[in-house]
């Protein structure tokens, strides 16, 4: 350990410092001063002119895209509140028609089930076999046949006989 005296004779900067069993060294920095004072610069009126004009374009640029973005925002405002709209009456036409499709599909039920309740079909057995004469076909007499095409059939030869 040093004494008192050695402690004093070292270098203002770096000083040595015992705590417990433990030594540290400080290190002291020294402030810089500036070696001329502040002064507030002069400006001639040319360079407050050129501040002003750089200023006012400053200003007039912030304004435009200000504006700019305001103007944006206001179109997308527009658009959606006109899908908004659109997607109303869709959806209301939508409903109306979905319900006048509802009313035309009861009508044709009620329609295709009276004309099934009107046709009589022993009464078209009777009339085809006694007033017209037809016989009813037996099944020595019925062929079937296989077809890929199940809607149209044309007919290009005689039908074979067995």
């Amino acid at each position: 350990m040093r004494n008192a005296k050695q402690i004093d004779q070292l270098n203002s900067v770096e000083r040595i410092f015992a705590d417990g069993n433990t030594v540290r060294k400080e290190k002291v920095y020294e402030t810089v001063r500036m070696t001329r004072p502040r002064r507030p610069l002069q400006k001639t009126e040319r360079q407050k002119q050129v501040i002003r004009k750089v200023d006012r374009q400053k200003r007039a640029i912030r304004f435009s895209c200000i504006g700019f973005s305001v103007a944006v925002l206001v179109a997308l405002c527009v658009v959606m509140l006109t899908m908004v709209v659109k997607n109303s009456d869709l959806n209301t036409d939508i409903s109306k028609l979905e319900t006048e499709w509802e009313e035309l599909r009861s009508q044709n039920d009620s329609k295709e089930y009276d004309m099934n309740v009107s046709v009589d079909l022993n009464y078209v057995v009777q009339v085809a076999t006694q007033e017209l004469g037809m016989v009813r076909s037996t099944a020595g007499q019925i062929r079937t046949y296989d077809s890929s095409d199940s809607e149209y059939l044309k007919q290009l030869a005689e039908i074979p006989t067995k």
